[in-house]
């Protein structure tokens, strides 16, 4: 019987590392831990934006993209994280845009002031989530990039 114990007292301590290595959460106040996920799915550097926060350029499937950290103090403590890409060159309508707004549920789209469409999603990251939420979130935009270029730009290249 006593073997038994401490057999399974001798597993538990193996395992217990590994769940805790399972149990740890991402936030966008570790751009770093962010960027090594990013580079999962394709190309990405990590910089710094205009107003001195960390920012993750990329790109995946021949798209660039950005990943812009929001709500920092400093550059550093950032809480959440926004996906976004941009398109010069097109003639899209409000209506393309409106269109779909209305049928996607994660990212959102406009024009800019030149009238270049813009694609974002934000990802609420406060107080954190798990490395298996944040890819599923960069699925999500993988996803969205493609819809996009094919639905609304027109485009396959």
């Amino acid at each position: 019987m006593m073997k038994h114990v401490l057999t399974t007292m001798a597993c538990l301590a193996v395992l217990a590392p590994l769940a805790r290595a399972e149990d740890k959460l991402l936030d966008a106040g570790n751009p770093k831990a962010l960027y090594e996920l990013a580079r999962g799915f394709g190309s990405a550097e990590l910089g710094t934006s205009e107003k001195g926060n960390p920012k993750i350029k990329g790109r995946m499937d021949g798209m660039g993209y950005t990943i812009f950290f929001l709500q920092c103090e400093d550059g550093k403590k950032c809480r959440d994280v926004q996906f976004s890409a941009g398109w010069e060159g097109y003639d899209i309508t409000q209506a393309q845009i409106n269109d779909w707004n209305r049928r996607k549920n994660y990212s959102k789209a406009y024009l800019d002031e030149v009238n270049d469409p813009i694609l974002e999603m934000d990802v609420v990251m406060n107080p954190g989530i798990s490395p298996a939420a944040f890819e599923r979130a960069f699925k999500l935009w993988k996803i969205a990039l493609k819809d996009f270029r094919q639905q609304v730009l027109k485009s396959d290249d």
